[in-house]
């Protein structure tokens, strides 16, 4: 099945304190998953690299514990992940896998997806800002531009709905030097201004005008690499690993977004 894969637009994770987050759907990849009771929880995927497996894993691990018995997931991924984020891949899988898994066995709950894997996450990602993964998935399981803090977010019905590209062009290892130097007051106003950009950037959407909204994404990724201790003037993307952040350029065209 075509699917998006969301991006986290706005938003970077600062030790010890709750950002807002802009997360849209993105670019296209094929994901096929099945699941079936087997004699042990397992899963197998084709075309994902072996950290990744080993993240999806223990997502399946916690879901067998959930639903009290084996599963066995048989996954394939197509498309050019080469320069996907991480994290996206992350997301969009286990979400396919969520959902097949709780239609398979009736819960009726498929729908809520970004709620019940909440505290899974917690479990597999290192350190996350829970508003991160929030406003990934629910902009993923809902194909609209997502916004959240902390576990609350809000979907946001947009009457221009943007394609969205993003490639990953290098890793780099964050320095929160500066945060720790900067009184909490400063913190807050800065974070403050990065939910004022939110704003601003929804606000562009929905008037679909592409040229604000790079304007905006670009002055929130200047103040995002100045926090994380990069030089740097791409977009900045948060990962599964705490400190680590992916470092790519992204572009956007008019268009209309379909799974």
């Amino acid at each position: 099945m075509l699917r998006t894969i969301p991006i986290v637009l706005i938003g970077a994770p600062v030790p010890g304190l709750f950002n807002t987050y802009l997360a849209l759907p993105a670019r296209h990849i094929e994901i096929q998953v099945s699941v079936r009771k087997g004699r042990e929880c397992r899963v197998e995927i084709e075309g994902l690299g072996d950290e990744l497996k080993s993240l999806v894993q223990g997502f399946i691990e916690t879901m067998c514990g959930i639903e009290g018995e084996p599963l066995e997931v048989v996954a394939a991924l197509r498309g050019d992940l080469r320069r996907a984020p991480t994290l996206s891949i992350y997301i969009a899988l286990t979400n396919a896998i969520a959902i097949r898994v709780l239609k398979r066995y009736g819960h009726g709950l498929a729908k809520y997806v970004p709620w019940i894997v909440e505290y899974i996450d917690g479990s597999v990602i290192e350190s996350a800002d829970p508003g991160m993964l929030t406003a990934l998935r629910c902009a993923d399981a809902l194909l609209r531009p997502c916004v959240a803090r902390g576990v609350e977010f809000v979907e946001s019905r947009t009457p221009c709905i943007e394609d969205i590209e993003y490639e990953v062009l290098e890793t780099r290892r964050a320095d929160y030097s500066i945060v720790n130097e900067l009184s909490k007051e400063v913190l807050a106003l800065i974070l403050k201004l990065e939910s004022m950009l939110v704003k601003e950037a929804i606000e562009s959407l929905s008037s679909c005008s592409l040229e604000k909204l790079m304007k905006v994404v670009s002055l929130a990724s200047a103040i995002e690499s100045k926090l994380l201790g990069l030089d740097v003037s791409g977009r900045v993307m948060p990962t599964h690993r705490a400190g680590l952040v992916e470092v790519g350029r992204f572009w956007v065209g008019r268009g209309r977004l379909s799974r």
